[in-house]
Formats: C-alpha cells, structure tokens, sequence
C-alpha cells in the first residue's frame, strides 16, 4: 500500500505535467508565429532594398535591360521571387518568368498583397502560386510612382518579393529543434 506521501508526490507530479504541456504547446505556438514575422519583416526588408536599387536606377536613368540582370542575381542568391506590377495590375517583370512570357501572367491587380499595400503601402499574403506550383508568403510594397515617372519602369507602383513558405516552415521547424 502507497504512503499518503507517494500519493500526494504523485499528485502533484501529475498536476504539474497537465500544466506544463499546455503551457509549452502554447509557448512553441507564439515563439513560432514570433519567427514567422521576423520572416515576414525580413521579406519587407528585401522589398525595400529592392525599391531603393530602382528608384536609384531611374534617377540614373538605367533601362529596365540594365535592372533585370541584377535583379535576378538577388532573386537567384536570396531564394525569392521578385515581382514588379504596373497601376494597372500587369507585371512588367518576374524572376520566376522569362520575359517573353510575361504578357501571359494574370493580372495581379485582385491580388490580396497587392490590394492590402495599395491602400496602406504594404500587404501581405499566403497563398498557392500557380505560376510555380509552391506556397509562397508575399510582401508586396507600394512604391512612389512618380520616381518612376520618366525612367524605363514607367507605371510601376508595387514591388513584391516572394517566399517559398516551406522555406519559412523548414527554417522554424530548425528553429524548434535548436531551442528544444
């Protein structure tokens, strides 16, 4: 027969495990979502570099020829999609796409990144690319039109950069197992 002590160790063994893999599910949830975003602002972040590359190349009065190269070494090197969208929603340039085809990508001007950094300068979106069969998280970005005005990028108003969301998934998943 157990002793009224082992009864009350075990009891309280047991309440402490109850309470504590709740709690630690729920610490994993938020440290995971934390890392998300910092995915996410990091993203931005390439946006905005991306933005500043251009704006300069216009000022410059650089041709959209001269741009492409360099951006798809930084497509290339990052692992990301770089999109750019006119006024009117058509893209002008995908590094996912070679330029001749182009002119066959929807129109992205109902996309919700797209809408969402229309009206406040900045959106984001997971979704399912058709174009490459991925999940993708997206950053999209509206840019000042009018830097744009009189240079080879004429009508630009968004960059997006694009994430693979299993890369994402897969670099919190090593997240989790480092810290655990």
């Amino acid at each position: 027969m157990r002793s009224i002590r082992t009864k009350i160790t075990l009891t309280y063994i047991l309440v402490s495990v109850l309470i504590l893999i709740p709690l630690v599910v729920l610490l994993t949830f938020e440290v995971e979502e934390y890392f998300r975003e910092r995915f996410v602002d990091e993203i931005a972040v390439q946006a905005l570099i991306v933005e500043s590359y251009l704006a300069d190349g216009a000022k410059r009065g650089q041709t959209r020829e001269h741009a492409a190269p360099f951006l798809n070494s930084i497509s290339a090197s990052a692992g990301m999609r770089i999109t750019l969208v006119d006024k009117e929603g058509a893209v002008i340039y995908e590094s996912a796409v070679p330029d001749s085809m182009l002119k066959t990508l929807e129109n992205h001007s109902q996309r919700l990144e797209i809408i969402e950094a229309k009206r406040v300068g900045s959106g984001t979106n997971t979704r399912h690319s058709t174009t490459l069969d991925l999940d993708m998280t997206y950053v999209a970005r509206a840019v000042d039109a009018k830097a744009f005005d009189r240079s080879a990028l004429h009508g630009l108003e968004i960059v997006r950069i694009g994430l693979s969301a299993e890369t994402i998934d897969s670099q919190v998943r090593q997240i989790r197992w480092t810290s655990a």
